[in-house]
């Protein structure tokens, strides 16, 4: 048994190249035709009961004809639109619509079989041609065939459009499940992606850190070679402190280079600041005495002072220097044996005539109370002088020998100001009185000063000075007439800052 071929597609096989409807005046005419046919004649109820069994016949027959499934195009395009995932429901009942259509418009042309295009339709027409009882009775068959196979028609369509319905909603739960799928696919991708990144990021963070531990292991290396560097150069101290201790040891000479530099380092300098103190011993280069020429052949002899003072020393060259500066210089002169006597009340000592009494105050020291008693109880005494200068010497510098162990001669001139001028009597007893004070001193003096000196340069920037000096009074009195040529002898010690 061959199988059943679906309606639907027998007229769409069939009519596939019709192209043409009848026209609307055909309609007309068999309208009124049939109108007419009614109006002459009345049909037997027989009739029409027999055209009901048919009817019902052709139904409950076409109920059991199973349709066979739809291989058509438009089918397969449904099934195609439906599968987009991206399709929504609107856009699947759209061919739905269309197909629902198309199965009308074949119930329409299934209807016009009388088309006089068709073989049906043309012996149709011949036979009415022919015998009009008989065209006519061929139009009421042809009209319920008609209807009766529109119903058919129509019950299939309806189960070929709930079979659509049921295609369209599997197909919407496979496009909700693809979409489901879409989503965890996306999430995948997403959780891919991120993955990715977080591997790049790795993979970034790894390579800083291949580079930070690079210039850390070079950091190190560094240090390292610092470190050893530093090793070195004090184990090269080390050895060049044991070849200096050694030297020292061996005294080993210096070389004429070394002697230079040590020369230059110690002897070279713009100025230096010289304080000292000297040693004093004042003194006569005549016989003579500046108190009374009665007192020559008595014994006379200087009493050591000690004075001080600071100079400045500005380096002209290497061999020349100037020098200036200022000092106190406190002078002691003793003549011993002089023997007191008292006559009427004169004391022979205030008759000397290099001592003035006058200028002491207003009541002569003779006629004191005090003097009379010290020289009745001590007839033999010491005639001591108390001179003292504020000195401002000027001398020119020549160092004759300037090495770490230099001399030097000095030699200039010497501003004296007169600071005290005092005469005492002293006796053995050690007790002493004022007496006065000597006549002719200039209170301003020259003295010409030459001196010899010897310095001891310890560093670049200290020098130990020791230094005898020898200065001669030039004009110490008044009238000049004095067989008294004073001088002192001065040795000076000194500690130099050189700049």
């Amino acid at each position: 048994m061959g199988r059943k071929k679906d309606i639907g597609n027998v007229f769409e096989d069939k009519l596939r190249d019709f192209s043409e409807s009848p026209s609307d005046a055909v309609w007309d005419a068999i309208a009124s035709e049939i109108d007419q046919n009614s109006r002459k004649r009345i049909v037997p109820f027989w009739y029409y009961f027999g055209a009901g069994i048919l009817a019902v016949t052709i139904i409950f027959g076409l109920l059991y004809i199973q349709p066979r499934e739809s291989n058509s195009p438009k089918s397969d395009s449904i099934i195609n639109i439906v599968t987009e995932e991206n399709s929504s429901k609107e856009e699947l009942e759209k061919p739905l619509i269309k197909v629902v259509s198309k199965e009308k418009e074949l119930e329409v042309i299934a209807s016009d079989t009388s088309n006089s295009n068709t073989p049906i339709a043309a012996q149709s027409n011949m036979d009415h041609s022919q015998n009009p009882s008989k065209s006519k009775s061929n139009k009421i068959t042809k009209s319920y065939s008609t209807k009766n196979k529109s119903n058919n028609n129509q019950l299939i369509l309806d189960k070929k459009e709930n079979t659509l319905l049921i295609d369209i909603q599997k197909k919407l739960a496979i496009l909700e499940k693809s979409k489901i799928d879409n989503e965890e696919n996306a999430r995948k991708r997403y959780k891919a992606k991120i993955a990715q990144e977080l591997n790049e990021a790795i993979a970034t963070q790894k390579e800083e850190n291949k580079k930070t531990l690079k210039a850390w292991e070079q950091e190190q290396e560094a240090i390292a070679q610092a470190k050893k560097k530093k090793e070195q150069l004090q184990q090269g101290e080390k050895i060049a402190q044991v070849i200096e201790n050694h030297t020292k040891q061996l005294k080993i000479p210096k070389t004429d280079a070394q002697r230079d530099l040590d020369r230059k380092e110690s002897t070279e300098y713009a100025l230096a600041i010289s304080p000292y103190t000297s040693l004093l011993s004042y003194g006569s280069l005549a016989r003579g005495s500046s108190i009374d020429d009665r007192l020559v052949d008595n014994p006379r002899e200087a009493i050591n002072t000690t004075g001080y003072g600071i100079r400045a020393d500005y380096s002209l060259n290497e061999k020349v220097s100037i020098r200036f500066g200022i000092g106190f210089a406190p002078l002691k002169y003793r003549t011993e044996n002089f023997q007191v006597s008292s006559i009427d009340g004169n004391i022979n000592i205030f008759q000397l005539s290099g001592i003035n009494t006058q200028n002491l105050n207003q009541n002569p020291i003779e006629t004191s109370p005090e003097a009379q008693a010290f020289f009745n109880q001590n007839d033999i005494v010491s005639i001591e002088q108390d001179i003292s200068y504020i000195e401002v010497p000027v001398d020119f510098q020549y160092r004759i020998l300037n090495k770490r162990i230099a001399l030097s001669l000095n030699t200039g001139l010497s501003l004296f100001v007169l600071n005290n001028n005092s005469v005492f009597a002293t006796a053995d007893s050690g007790q002493s009185i004022l007496i006065g004070q000597e006549t002719d001193l200039n209170s301003l003096s020259l003295a010409f000063n030459l001196g010899l000196g010897t310095h001891y340069n310890v560093s670049k920037k200290w020098r130990f000075d020791a230094e005898p000096v020898f200065k001669y009074q030039l004009n110490p009195y008044i009238d000049g007439n004095s067989n008294f040529r004073p001088y002192y002898f001065g040795l000076q010690f000194g500690l130099s800052y050189k700049f």
